[in-house]
């Protein structure tokens, strides 16, 4: 029980983070907060290999936004010269860029579990972008079959991590070979026996061959020497 209600306040506290260091406009907000929340997990894709394609693309996204903030702020200031129509319109815009790149990370995760990709796997999780309390058990299972795999990951896969139960190492008892192994063992030792027989044979030839040649040899000598005289 206890170890299910930490699981959920990490998960809480993972999905909960606003602006730490200045709020978001309060006009539209419904709208403008996933918008402001994202765009720094964003502006991070650019570092992964396979967002190098939407770099100029990020930039104006991230451009555009902080513009957008500001807008917000006018308006909640007062400043009459800026419209809230038209600061809708540009959040509606926002929005659809930011549900691309969310929904193309998530469509990275789930081809990183199809296909056991591990640095997309971490790659994704670790872009903030993807809907942890969603995905939590199928997280759960990758990380536990490709552990050994895995070598560095980000903060969020480490949170995660941390709230998995630890792995139990048992020490092996000895145990005799198996009967897969003596199968083994026998046809290693009667593969070695016969590369001994031939050896053997090969060497046997050889030696016959040597005093076959030195027979013929005396003979021709013998037969020079008699025709000589």
């Amino acid at each position: 029980m206890k170890q299910l209600l930490f699981i959920l306040l990490l998960l809480t506290n993972l999905y909960s983070k606003t602006d730490s260091a200045i709020e978001n406009p309060v006009v539209y907000a419904a709208l403008g907060d996933t918008i402001y929340n994202n765009v720094d997990k964003i502006n991070e894709l650019q570092y992964l290999p396979e967002y190098q394609v939407y770099l100029d693309d990020i930039a104006t996204y991230v451009k555009n936004v902080h513009e957008a903030k500001a807008m917000g702020y006018k308006i909640e200031e007062g400043d009459k010269t800026v419209s809230q129509s038209d600061y809708l319109k540009r959040l509606r815009k926002l929005s659809k860029t930011n549900d691309f790149f969310v929904h193309n990370i998530k469509n990275n995760f789930k081809y990183a579990l199809k296909h056991s990709d591990n640095k997309l796997f971490v790659s994704s999780i670790d872009s903030g972008l993807v809907n942890i309390g969603r995905y939590y058990q199928d997280i759960k299972k990758y990380y536990k079959k490709h552990e050994n795999e895995i070598d560095e990951y980000g903060d969020i896969l480490g949170k995660l991590i941390a709230t998995y139960t630890p792995k139990v190492v048992k020490e092996k008892a000895f145990r005799g070979p198996t009967k897969k192994e003596v199968q083994a063992a026998k046809m290693r030792r009667i593969r070695q026996k016969d590369r001994q027989k031939q050896e053997a044979m090969q060497r046997a030839l050889e030696e016959e061959l040597i005093k076959k040649k030195v027979q013929i040899r005396k003979i021709q000598k013998e037969e020079i020497e008699a025709t000589s005289k």
